[in-house]
């Protein structure tokens, strides 16, 4: 099954023309993003963990928990199951955005709609919250 999940991260880097993106030894791989944020892919057993790192430096407490109020389903129906986390503090805060793909959803068109779906997700977000990242 690893090799299931090493082959679709591999499609997925191709895709970006990245020909020799490949998860690390620990099962991680991370692409730094111009605008400080980040991508993340993790094997979690047979399924993908896909997370958006967004740099959100002094964010409101009211935007925190208006991000995690967000992935309530009943709240904010979408397609995709997000979970958010938030992590450091002051300028150095970041909103996590994840979803996890299963073993059935991985390819690398799969990983970039997932991929998308958490970016309309951010964008919503900060929108509702009219911050400027």
């Amino acid at each position: 099954m690893m090799q299931d999940l090493q082959h679709a991260v591999a499609q997925f880097g191709a895709s970006l023309g990245l020909q020799d993106f490949a998860l690390g030894p620990d099962g991680h791989a991370r692409l730094n993003l111009r605008n400080g944020g980040a991508i993340g892919l993790e094997a979690c057993g047979d399924a993908l963990l896909l997370s958006r790192v967004v740099p959100a430096p002094f964010i409101r407490p009211a935007a925190a928990l208006a991000a995690l109020k967000a992935c309530n389903a009943r709240q904010r129906p979408s397609p995709l199951a997000v979970a958010v986390g938030l992590s450091g503090q002051g300028n150095d805060a970041e909103v996590i955005v994840s979803c996890l793909l299963t073993q059935n959803q991985l390819g690398a068109a799969d990983i970039n709609q997932a991929l998308d779906g958490l970016s309309t997700w951010v964008r919503d977000w900060q929108a509702s919250q009219q911050m400027n990242f």
